[in-house]
């Protein structure tokens, strides 16, 4: 049974235009000010994650076997797609299933696999949007917490209101939630991960030296000083290894690191520390710059230590993490392969503008497929789910250019989807509108392999007058048929087509029609 619980074809469209609580905060702060000499830092309070992650160490060290023994943790993920209250600006679906793949390429390492749980939340609020650091908005979120989820909120802007930079997310430890903008999620960078390495109790390898970035000039080069300043005063973390459970992110596998991709009077390369720096002792520091918790750019590859896995396992472990821990196992199987594009394809055009079927070949392990379809030119995205390998659209418009792709997607998998394909509306109409009295409507066989009738089984509540038609899948008719006096259940044949392809039977009648697909192989 999948968690995802999306309907069979469910609906979103958006236009696209071309607190003070304790934080543990990721601000990989793109800095706004950097011409003027300004660097941005987040206001982080660690207090409660110190405690955490000391607690989750020792346990990890004395419970080695014990951990070992569980296969894989999987964590239930609750998405609340923020928007403004007039349900404008949320993120589009598409970019939420992209993170979810990094998320589990980067987690799925370390034994943990993030799952969809029950579907996403769609939130209308401009305030918790635009300002989610405001103290209304923290109390607006409170009130959406799902209990049974790691709660991740996706809004337009993570700032708090300063000035101080940007914010590209953060975890607060007294709400127990996430928040990122929405710009990573379309970016599908490593934020994501960073903050649910906070979640599970990970701090900034470089801790307490957020505010005041290593400068040689202030700090010494050995370092002269064995405090970090800006008000932190927490204790500096050297090479030895001799103070690795009480300094920098009490791990002792990842080494010392003094926030130097923000530090001054240093040369900083992409995913690089240039210049050499040595500790208090006169040891060089190498940090692991492509470590999730640091704030290095650029990196090809983000990596946790060995110790940060234990340290993050044995939080999921924890009792305070009993809401997110159950029996239930989400559907794992890999989607390896995007789908293929049946109809319509790039340069078709689809007289009929308000009964477009759309087909694409089934993908193995996927419950649900979403199809966003665009008017090129107007702009407006419309978000479709269907369990199936198709989709039936009668609220096009007529003479436009649209482009669509595919997204398959289960509750932990959704890495493959198709390009764009892009295809325009004629000018033409069909009744689309269903039968009241039709009640059961089945063809087989379907597919059709060779060139006998097919079966048409219908159950009508009163007498029917139909035409039985078959279309192409440009909407060229190849057969018609009419047959009077359709009462109850009844069965009988028509001829196939002869060419192999998709074709659509539809029932016309004078209340309207209703149409299938069918595949001749």
């Amino acid at each position: 049974m999948s968690h995802i619980k999306i309907s069979d074809v469910k609906r979103n469209e958006t236009t696209f235009t071309p607190m003070r609580t304790i934080y543990t905060t990721l601000i990989l702060l793109f800095i706004i000010a950097i011409a003027n000499g300004q660097h941005k830092h987040c206001a982080t309070d660690h207090e409660l994650l110190i405690d955490r992650v000391d607690a989750n160490r020792k346990y990890a060290e004395e419970h080695q076997v014990e951990m070992r023994g569980i296969d894989t943790r999987y964590i239930p993920i609750k998405f609340h797609l923020v928007g403004r209250t007039d349900g404008t600006g949320r993120l589009r679906f598409s970019s939420l299933l992209d993170n979810l793949c990094r998320f589990n390429r980067d987690f799925s390492k370390l034994d943990m696999i993030g799952y969809i749980n029950e579907g996403v939340n769609n939130y209308n609020n401009t305030g918790v949007f635009e300002q989610p650091q405001s103290s209304s908005s923290v109390f607006k979120m409170r009130s959406q917490f799902d209990d049974e989820s790691m709660n991740v909120f996706i809004v337009d802007s993570a700032d708090d209101g300063t000035g101080q930079g940007i914010t590209l997310g953060y975890y607060s430890p007294s709400d127990d939630f996430i928040v990122l903008r929405q710009e990573e999620f379309i970016d599908s960078t490593v934020s994501f991960t960073h903050e649910a390495g906070h979640f599970l109790s990970l701090m900034h390898p470089f801790f307490g030296w957020e505010v005041d970035p290593y400068n040689p000039a202030k700090h010494g080069n050995p370092l002269d000083v064995f405090f970090t300043g800006g008000g932190f005063n927490a204790c500096i973390e050297v090479v030895d290894g001799s103070n690795c459970t009480q300094c920098g992110d009490r791990i002792c596998d990842t080494p010392p690191a003094y926030h130097f991709s923000f530090g001054s009077g240093i040369s900083v390369a992409p995913c690089e520390l240039v210049s050499e720096v040595y500790d208090s002792n006169v040891d060089l520091v190498d940090p692991m710059e492509n470590n999730v918790m640091d704030y290095f750019s650029d990196c090809t590859v983000y990596d946790f230590t060995p110790d940060q896995a234990s340290v993050m396992q044995a939080d999921f472990d924890s009792p305070s993490r009993n809401y997110i821990r159950s029996s239930y196992v989400p559907n794992t199987a890999q989607i390896e392969q995007e789908a293929e594009i049946i109809y319509p394809t790039t340069g078709t055009v689809v007289e009929a503008y308000n009964s477009v079927f759309f087909d694409w070949t089934d993908v193995e392990h996927a419950d649900t497929y979403l199809v966003e379809v665009q008017d090129v030119f107007g702009g407006t995205i419309t978000e479709y789910f269907t369990s199936e390998s198709y989709l039936w659209l009668t609220d096009l418009e007529a003479d436009t250019k649209y482009a669509y792709f595919v997204h398959p997607f289960n509750e932990t998998n959704a890495c493959f989807k198709t390009n764009k394909v892009i295809f325009d509306t004629g000018s033409g109409l069909t009744s689309v509108h269903e039968i009241r009295n039709l009640e059961t409507f089945e063809i087989f066989p379907n597919p059709i392999s060779d060139q006998g009738d097919i079966t048409i089984g219908l159950s009508t509540l009163t007498s029917l007058d139909a035409t039985i038609q078959i279309s192409s899948a440009n909407g060229s008719k190849v057969y018609s048929q009419f047959i009077s006096g359709i009462k109850g259940k009844t069965q009988f044949t028509i001829p196939s087509p002869v060419a192999a392809g998709m074709y659509f039977i539809s029932i016309i009648t004078n209340e309207g029609s209703t149409t299938r697909r069918i595949i001749k192989q």
